[in-house]
């Protein structure tokens, strides 16, 4: 989905989860999981309505952006259980 984002082109897709939420996101179309009916609609519509594509901020969802907030998420939680850690040796210290 994202390099279809990326390449400006209309996207379509089904209610499951992650899909719906990109979709949400930037835009698309959705039908429900397993409604041949609804997809067939949605591509007949894009099929008799071509439209210019779209320019959509995709930056979050760069490989380099996505890694650096892990490595923020891993380092925020070893700060936090080191603090803890301390915390518990001054405490022992005490008893």
């Amino acid at each position: 989905m994202l390099e279809a984002f990326d390449a400006g082109l209309p996207v379509v897709a089904s209610t499951a989860d992650g899909c719906r939420e990109l979709i949400e996101e930037y835009g698309g179309d959705l039908f429900p999981i397993g409604d041949v009916a609804a997809l067939a609609t949605i591509l007949r519509r894009h099929a008799s309505s071509p439209r210019q594509r779209l320019a959509r901020d995709l930056t979050p969802h760069f490989i380099e952006n996505v890694n650096r907030t892990i490595v923020e998420v891993y380092n925020k939680l070893i700060a936090k259980r080191r603090r803890c850690l301390v915390e518990q040796g001054s405490m022992a210290a005490n008893i």
